[in-house]
């Protein structure tokens, strides 16, 4: 038999160095350990029994309205009449 003391969720929770959160079924937040809460900036006892979305809302999706990226505009400097055929990109003309 082992003589390990046998640890339980939150201990092995807030033993680790990385950021972690427990959650229930439902997306409640059950515990964060010390990590978590310097990654998001937030102190653990505003954050539990919280839901999860609550806190941390989804980003919303960028639609082409909304979305910053534009496309570069088309240039037609270099095809001063127009798309080039096959013919006159390998130097024929038709």
């Amino acid at each position: 038999m082992l003589d390990a003391p046998i640890l339980s969720g939150r201990a092995i929770l807030h033993a680790i160095p990385v950021p972690a959160i427990i959650m229930s079924t439902d997306l409640q937040i059950i515990d964060v350990n010390a990590p978590f809460e310097a990654a998001v900036a937030r102190r653990r006892a505003t954050l539990l029994d919280r839901p999860l979305f609550d806190e941390f809302p989804p980003r919303p999706v960028p639609t082409p309205r909304t979305s910053k990226r534009r496309s570069a505009p088309r240039s037609r400097a270099r095809w001063p009449r127009g798309r080039p055929t096959r013919w006159s990109r390998a130097g024929m003309t038709s």
